[in-house]
């Protein structure tokens, strides 16, 4: 048994030295609030044993995937070091802003590239080579993300249709792996927790870097898979990693000092109906992971719900300071409203590629006139049992006139395309 022991021992040692992921600091302070934060009655000690169980997991499975990222570095390090990371776009929104649907529909245009969950949570290229050869591997990672999450689920579905295939923010990536991102906060529903989490600008420099670098070598990896999947004509021509994150603004100097070339697409939305939008997906979100309930805290000033109102007004004055201070005026940060948008897709992917500088192409066209005529049978973002009582405008102001105004904006920019393009119009 002492051999087992040494084993385990060094092991778990050598992995603590190079290990490229996590952030232990994060990993840490979630079990801190597991073992020692018993604020929050509503949750049991079964949600804990659920949450306890997933750190232990995520422990246990640490030195595998360490050794996976050193595989992938031998195998393919040479390759993934020639990838450069050239023009990265950045969508730079709240919560529940429509960053997902244009995340996906940009995806479709040749020359982005956006990343799946799958490949978020996999960030290795052997590993992602052997689940598209392996029809066995792909049934387990395929899946439903919200699959076996009973009735909470279908409300989290409805709001979020999310498998492990389907492109997805960056936020699964810091979450599962570096155990800092605003999604802790949200699968261990402790209000001082999810605070810290959405804290990333406040942690030590060298771990911000860190983490941002290691981001970085991941996104290479995957433009390097999506470059192998090109025919041999084709794996020149240019790529540009689409991003879809809603905190990105907390990480906002850390992009401009790694990419240099940049570019974010702000997207707003009416706080009144995101935050309300959110809230729902909160609950439904928190109670399919975890089964903790969250109706029962709403109106608490100390509960989870309103912790998280509170860090919400926060990024939202954030958001706005960041933008008018350091992307305003600059060419190539398009931004737009989501209601015109949704309405006026053709107009404003045009409008978003001019600002970019990319061209339209006859495949994108064709993608953007499939998702119109299947937009114009359903609508979008129809949800209801959202208890819109949970917004009352406080600390909205700021944005909220911001949102006015890229509103006015897109709107002249609309009125413009349609006067210069009248065959175009529906």
């Amino acid at each position: 048994m002492h051999w087992l022991l040494w084993t385990i021992i060094l092991t778990y040692g050598v992995n603590f030295l190079v290990a490229p992921m996590p952030y232990w600091g994060g990993y840490f302070l979630i079990w801190y609030h597991i073992c020692f934060d018993f604020k929050q009655k509503r949750i049991k000690p079964k949600h804990r044993v659920t949450m306890a169980t997933k750190l232990i997991k995520a422990f246990l499975q640490m030195p595998f995937w360490t050794l996976c990222w050193y595989i992938d570095e031998f195998l393919y390090g040479k390759a993934i070091s020639t990838e450069e990371v050239q023009k990265p776009i950045f969508m730079f929104n709240q919560p529940r802003n429509g960053s997902t649907f244009f995340h996906r529909t940009m995806a479709n245009h040749e020359n982005f590239y956006a990343v799946t969950h799958k490949e978020w949570r996999y960030p290795y290229v052997f590993v992602q080579k052997l689940i598209d050869a392996s029809p066995f591997l792909q049934k387990i990672v395929f899946e439903d993300y919200w699959a076996g999450a009973g009735e909470a689920g279908e409300r989290a579905r409805a709001l979020h249709n999310q498998t492990m295939n389907d492109y997805e923010e960056d936020g699964c990536f810091f979450e599962e792996h570096f155990f800092f991102h605003c999604f802790n906060g949200l699968w261990n529903p402790f209000p001082q927790l999810l605070w810290t989490m959405g804290q990333f600008h406040k942690l030590p420099y060298k771990v911000r870097r860190h983490t941002m670098v290691t981001h970085k070598r991941v996104i290479k990896k995957v433009q390097l898979l999506r470059r192998m999947k090109l025919s041999s004509d084709k794996r020149d021509m240019p790529l540009y990693f689409l991003s879809k994150e809603n905190e990105c603004w907390h990480r906002l100097p850390e992009y401009m000092d790694l990419y240099k070339d940049a570019r974010f697409i702000c997207i707003v939305r009416p706080p009144s109906e995101s935050v309300v939008s959110f809230c729902a997906l909160l609950a439904a979100s928190v109670t399919s992971k975890q089964g903790v309930p969250m109706e029962t805290d709403s109106k608490d000033p100390n509960g989870f719900i309103q912790a998280f109102l509170r860090q919400k007004r926060v990024d939202a004055k954030l958001h706005v300071d960041l933008y008018k201070k350091t992307l305003k005026g600059k060419k190539g940060h398009p931004k737009i409203a989501f209601k015109l948008a949704v309405k006026n897709i053709q107009p404003t992917m045009e409008y978003i590629l001019q600002e970019l500088d990319i061209p339209m192409t006859e495949q994108f066209q064709d993608a953007l006139n499939a998702i119109e005529s299947k937009q114009g049978k359903k609508k979008i973002g129809g949800h209801k049992d959202q208890d819109r009582s949970l917004f009352t405008g406080e600390g909205y102001d700021e944005f909220a006139e911001f949102e006015l105004e890229v509103r006015a904006e897109h709107q002249l920019m609309l009125d413009n395309y349609k006067k210069k393009n009248p065959s175009k119009q529906n």
